[in-house]
């Protein structure tokens, strides 16, 4: 059976508890369940997990971004943006591949571009 492999210096996890105010910025592959009121900004090809429980109030730039949880505020991706059937989001959305699956409750004006 293979191993999980995670590279801890490349990885966060913010867990339920948690609550951020102001600007983060995170390297690497992140998993949010926490509440945050500012923006996020994520390194380069990372992915950001906003797992289901979390808030978010403010704009989020980034690579790759699966939304389970609430977003309130833009989003700019230069990858793909995924919302599964417990995301809430209310915003403007820019990225180049947008996935949305039944159930999810969005407010939005999107945008899908070949090159961000």
């Amino acid at each position: 059976m293979d191993k999980l492999q995670i590279d801890y210096d490349h990885f966060s996890f913010i867990g339920r508890e948690s609550k951020i105010t102001g600007t983060i910025e995170i390297n690497g592959t992140c998993h949010l369940y926490c509440q945050i009121q500012g923006n996020i900004l994520i390194g380069s090809n990372a992915d950001l997990f906003i797992e289901e429980g979390a808030k978010i109030e403010g704009n989020i730039q980034g690579h790759d971004i699966d939304i389970y949880g609430e977003v309130r505020g833009n989003i700019h991706s230069t990858g793909k943006v995924s919302f599964y059937s417990t995301a809430v989001f209310s915003g403007e959305l820019e990225t180049k591949e947008l996935s949305i699956s039944p159930g999810a409750k969005l407010e939005m004006k999107a945008q899908t571009k070949k090159t961000l």
